[in-house]
C-alpha cells in the first residue's frame, strides 16, 4: 500500500517567495506571493534595473501595501505598473524586483528573472526570497541539486520561509530522504498555514519513518480543513489499517470514499484495504 500514500508528492509545490521591504538592522522576511497568470509579452525592464547616482527616496508604506494588493489580484499589469512604481523611487527595493522577477518566472522567462534576482543578491546578499526564487528556476529546469542548495541558502536566512521549506520537503520526499524532508517541512508545519501538498507530505514522511499515529492525526488536520479530500480519505485509511489495525476507523473512510466516488486508479486499493479490514475485525 505505500504506492498510493506516495501519489501525492509527484507534483512539487512551486511556491513563488515575496519578500518584505528591509528596515534597518532588521533581516528580510519572506512571504508567500500567490501565483499570477502568465500573459505573452515580455516586462520592460529597462527602468527597474538602471543605477541612479542620487540618494533614494524613502518608499512610502502605502505603496508596499498597494504591491500587496496587486500581488493577490494575480495581475500582472498592477502587478508590474506597482513595482515599477516602487523602483522608481527606489531602484534597490528588493521586494518590488523579487516581484518582477516571479512575472517574468511565472511567463518561463527564467534567464530574465534570474538576471533580476542576482540583481536583488547584489543589493541584499541574505534576502532568503531571492534564494527561494532561484530554486524554484532550477526546480522547473529538473536541476534538483542546484534547486536544494538554493532552498537550503533561503533557509539559512530565514528559517520560517515557508515556500523554501515547503519545496525542499517535497523534494527529499520524492526522493525517499524521509528524515530530511521532516526537518524542511517542520516550521512550515507549525506555521499553521501549511497547504494540502505540505501537509500531506509532511504525513508521508513521519510513515515512513515509523511515526504513523502523528501521521493519522496530520490526516486528520487535512480532513477538518477539507472534509472532501479523497487523497486525505484514501491515505488515512491505508494508515489506520495498514500501520495502526484501526479496521473499524480505515472501514468508515472507505465507505465515505465508496459514497464521494473513488477515482479509477484507487478503486481497487480501496477493495484490497476493504478486505483487510474485514479480516481484522473477525
Amino acid at each position: 500500500m505505500t504506492k498510493i500514500l506516495l501519489s501525492a508528492v509527484l507534483t512539487l509545490f512551486l511556491f513563488s517567495c515575496g519578500t518584505a521591504p528591509k528596515q534597518e538592522a532588521e533581516k528580510p522576511k519572506a512571504a508567500i506571493t500567490p501565483e499570477a497568470k502568465p500573459k505573452d509579452g515580455k516586462v520592460d525592464m529597462k527602468p527597474v534595473v538602471g543605477e541612479t547616482k542620487a540618494e533614494p527616496e524613502e518608499v512610502k508604506p502605502a505603496k508596499y501595501e498597494a504591491l500587496d494588493v496587486a500581488i493577490k489580484s494575480g495581475s500582472e499589469e498592477r502587478i508590474r505598473n506597482t513595482s515599477v512604481d516602487i523602483l522608481q523611487t527606489n531602484p534597490k527595493d528588493v521586494k518590488a524586483l523579487n516581484s518582477l522577477a516571479m512575472l517574468q518566472f511565472k511567463k518561463g522567462n527564467y534567464e530574465a528573472a534570474a538576471v533580476i534576482l542576482d540583481k536583488v543578491l547584489s543589493i541584499d546578499a541574505q534576502s532568503s526570497a531571492a534564494y527561494c526564487n532561484l530554486g524554484l528556476i532550477h526546480l522547473v529546469r529538473n536541476e534538483k541539486a542546484a534547486a536544494i542548495g538554493f532552498f537550503k541558502k533561503s533557509l539559512e536566512y530565514d528559517s520560517k520561509n515557508y515556500a523554501a521549506g515547503a519545496n525542499l520537503g517535497a523534494i527529499y520526499v520524492k526522493e525517499k530522504d524521509y528524515a530530511k524532508a521532516i526537518v524542511a517541512l517542520d516550521n512550515a508545519i507549525d506555521s499553521g498555514t501549511a497547504d494540502e501538498g505540505s501537509m500531506t507530505n509532511y504525513a508521508i514522511a513521519l510513515v515512513a519513518t515509523g511515526k504513523a499515529a502523528e501521521a493519522a492525526s496530520m490526516y486528520d488536520q487535512i480532513l477538518k480543513k477539507n472534509p472532501s479530500s479523497k487523497n486525505a480519505m484514501l491515505n488515512l485509511a491505508v494508515v489506520y489499517i495498514e500501520k495502526l489495525n484501526k479496521f473499524d476507523d480505515g472501514l468508515d473512510l472507505i465507505n465515505r470514499l465508496k459514497f464521494v466516488g473513488a477515482d479509477n486508479e484507487s478503486r481497487q486499493v480501496i477493495k484490497d484495504l476493504e478486505i483487510k479490514a474485514k479480516a481484522g475485525l473477525k
